[in-house]
């Protein structure tokens, strides 16, 4: 095969034009702002605790009922008294109270974390043996004493 000058420039040409055609483009971009905000956290909210009634030398479940008034899944995980006895008058000594709850601030956890869907309402929980008296108190025991849930957020 016979080259010729035409044949070699036209060759050249070619390759300038091609690349050429590769740098034609434009390379776009764009810019925006995001804006992010924490949700706002409230405290699950808890109504009708109720312990059955307590005889010497027994323990009692405590039951109540959680509401999740967030909009984000919340799991409930344990209960702990969080403040003093309160006696009815004459009733009883708080050294006559034993069992997982007698114990202030102390974290007792439930047989099963239960998982609050956003807005879920009414959710009973109940907590076997938490609180008892023992053999020597009196049938006349009464106390009250505030719970206090532990839970922590759960994704969406």
């Amino acid at each position: 095969m016979k080259f010729t000058k035409r044949t070699i420039v036209g060759a050249t040409a070619g390759a300038v034009l091609a690349a050429g055609a590769a740098y034609a483009f434009i390379a776009l971009t764009a810019q925006g702002t995001a804006t992010a905000a924490a949700a706002q956290v409230q405290n699950p909210t808890i109504a009708n605790i109720t312990v059955v009634p307590m005889l010497p030398g027994t323990s009692s479940k405590v039951s109540f009922e959680i509401s999740n008034p967030n909009s984000f899944k919340v799991k409930v995980l344990s209960i702990k008294r969080t403040g003093a006895y309160v006696a009815a008058p004459g009733a009883c000594q708080t050294a006559e109270i034993n069992g997982p709850l007698s114990a202030l601030d102390a974290a007792v956890a439930l047989p099963a974390p239960v998982t609050l869907d956003a807005g879920q309402t009414n959710v009973a929980i109940e907590v076997p043996s938490a609180i008892g008296l023992t053999e020597a108190s009196t049938q006349t025991c009464a106390v009250s004493f505030p719970i206090q849930v532990d839970a922590l957020q759960q994704g969406n």
